[in-house]
């Protein structure tokens, strides 16, 4: 990944049928040094195309689109570009969405009204190779999930976030 293979920034697309919510996104993130917002989609299909071409390390991507959803962006991105890391940033709370971005390849998922900085937290996991999640969902989550509960690796919950 350019962001830490050679101290690049990390190059981050930004995936919202809501024109606010990019602005708002590529607003707060473009102040970091160490990520750089290479472009914008408003829709699935959108999202393919602009991944091919502008090659991000981290996709944010929103849920519910129209013309595509993010979850068959997902699918679609991760069969063509598999390094590419996708990081739900969605309003959808409840666990069946949330295990279905998972189950699409998903490598974060953080609630849209979610701090700031649980955002960065989990965008920096997820750079770093982890997969995450916001912990309001990871309690709710892990009553569904066995795995959760045991401790299995591969999902963290940055609860010092909040």
């Amino acid at each position: 990944m350019a962001g830490q293979n050679n101290c690049q920034p990390f190059r981050l697309l930004i995936v919202d049928d809501d024109e606010l919510a990019r602005y708002v996104l590529r607003l707060s993130l473009s102040a970091r040094e160490d990520l750089t917002v290479v472009g914008e989609a408003g829709n699935g299909r959108e999202a393919i195309e602009s991944t091919e071409r502008l090659n991000p390390d981290v996709v944010v991507m929103d849920m519910l689109m129209p013309i595509m959803s993010g979850i068959e962006a997902t699918r679609q991105i991760l069969e063509q570009q598999s390094h590419v890391k996708i990081f739900f940033f969605s309003s959808q709370e409840a666990n069946e969405a949330v295990l279905e971005a998972f189950q699409a390849g998903a490598h974060g998922y953080c609630l849209k009204d979610s701090k700031h900085d649980t955002l960065l937290a989990g965008l920096l996991t997820v750079v770093a190779g982890r997969r995450w999640i916001d912990p309001r969902l990871a309690t709710p989550l892990s009553a569904s999930l066995p795995e959760l509960r045991t401790g299995a690796p591969g999902l963290n919950a940055a609860a010092k976030a909040d």
